[in-house]
């Protein structure tokens, strides 16, 4: 009995200890160095009191020389004099110099692969209350334009032909992705967008255009079903499948620019 009770309680601290590592395995890894480090000030100046507590008063007297130890500044207004203090203060230097180095040097790889992956759109974007914009074309630049005079409404521009960040210096967030996959769409964090922009490609012929909208429409439909699509739309025939698909919204750009046409037309043929 005493055996499996022994047995049980050594399981839960196995439990318990793998609970622990998993957790912090899940921490990124700026906030785990930060925690080792201070771990190791807190260990190492606990450590010192223990070992010279003539010199080092308290343990906060130890947390501040082991401080300026790690960090390699050393003030030299507290210094160990035992042989075992010294021995401590060697430790000290040699593993909190490693990890500091370590921490600013991960640091700024950090920030560096960050920046990269936000200039090369592999990013997710975390935010919300956004607009996703579908496409960089001219219609989609007079789009972001015009909104510079919202600066609160973020913008997510979403294409697959750009390289990089189009608008690097501006607030614009860029992802490099096909608007037709839905991990494209769950990566523009659309369940938290305010509406989605989807413009007509104009690479492409008028019908594939279309069925590439109608393709984005379902796409991003089958990852939030709620989300309002204004959809460019350039053949009348597809209109119906487009609104089928769940589009809000129908932008008809050849009917427009066909009545612009025929005002000039008919305005010519008016004048005397």
């Amino acid at each position: 009995m005493v055996s499996y009770i022994k047995t049980r309680h050594t399981q839960k601290e196995m439990t318990a200890l793998g609970t622990i590592h998993y957790l912090f395995n899940r921490l990124h890894i700026l906030i785990r160095l930060i925690i080792v480090v201070l771990l190791l000030v807190f260990v190492f100046g606990c450590l010192i009191h223990l070992i010279e507590p003539g010199t080092f008063h308290t343990i906060g007297e130890g947390v501040w020389w082991a401080i300026q130890t790690m960090a390699t500044v050393g003030y030299g207004d507290i210094v160990p004099t035992s042989t075992f203090g010294r021995a401590v203060a060697f430790f000290a230097i040699l593993l909190g110099g490693g990890f500091v180095a370590y921490y600013f040097t991960s640091m700024a790889s950090y920030m560096i692969r960050t920046q990269t992956s936000l200039t090369l759109g592999t990013e997710a974007y975390k935010g919300d209350g956004h607009i996703i914009l579908i496409g960089y074309n001219e219609r989609s630049k007079k789009i972001i334009h015009s909104l510079e005079a919202y600066p609160h409404i973020p913008i997510v521009l979403v294409d697959a032909t750009l390289k990089e960040h189009p608008l690097p210096h501006s607030d614009l967030f860029f992802i490099r992705g096909d608007s037709t996959r839905e991990e494209i769409w769950i990566q523009a964090n659309v369940t938290k967008s305010r509406l989605v922009v989807i413009t007509a490609d104009p690479s492409k012929t008028e019908k594939d255009s279309d069925m590439t909208v109608i393709t984005s429409l379902l796409a991003v439909k089958g990852v939030y079903q709620s989300a309002y699509c204004i959809s460019e739309i350039l053949t009348p025939s597809h209109v119906q499948n487009a609104l089928r698909a769940g589009a809000s919204a129908i932008i008809k750009t050849n009917d427009l620019v066909g009545m612009a046409f025929i005002d000039v037309i008919t305005n010519q043929i008016e004048v005397p």
